[in-house]
């Protein structure tokens, strides 16, 4: 984005160019904050499975501490997936309006973005099963379903205009 602001040739869509780059920035500090985020939900699991379990107290006590651990260790992952569909869209808006010398950078965009989510929702996935609550459980698939799809048809439509630019080219 920032190659194609300033350049007299792209002078129709720079404010819409600088809005994308502004947004993105800000995706990326909130999905750096998350990736902390995640850590500490993750070793918030960890310690709660570690706690003791000689009796049937301290087995429920752990238990109930997996189980509130396990939920946030899930919404964390989900919550940041949300962000990761919202730099795909923005990556298949800077594939059709962005400066076409660097289309490329905008399918290695929405490629990251499509891993970094799958990734995201497989952490969020595999912890459902801890978090002991079936309501829960069946919110967080129908979210990441949502989310995988939103996230398909973005990554597919910008590597679709990515590879066409290149074709083009050759």
């Amino acid at each position: 984005a920032r190659y194609t602001l300033g350049r007299a040739r792209f002078a129709h869509v720079a404010d819409r160019v600088a809005a994308l780059l502004d947004r993105s920035e800000t995706l990326r500090a909130a999905l750096a904050h998350g990736a902390n985020a995640d850590a500490a939900a993750y070793a918030a699991l960890a310690a709660a499975c570690r706690l003791p379990r000689a009796d049937d107290t301290q087995r429920a006590a752990r238990q109930a501490a997996i189980a509130r651990a396990a939920r946030t260790a899930a919404e964390v992952p989900l919550d940041l997936t949300a962000r990761c569909v919202e730099l795909l869209a923005l990556a298949e808006e800077l594939a059709a309006v962005g400066n076409p010398q660097l289309i490329s950078d905008a399918g290695a965009a929405a490629a990251l973005a499509g891993g970094a989510l799958e990734a995201l929702l497989l952490n969020a996935e595999v912890n459902l099963r801890s978090a002991g609550d079936a309501a829960f459980a069946a919110d967080v698939v129908e979210r990441a379903t949502t989310y995988r799809a939103q996230a398909t048809a973005h990554r597919a439509a910008t590597l679709v205009r990515v590879r066409a630019a290149l074709e083009r080219r050759a």
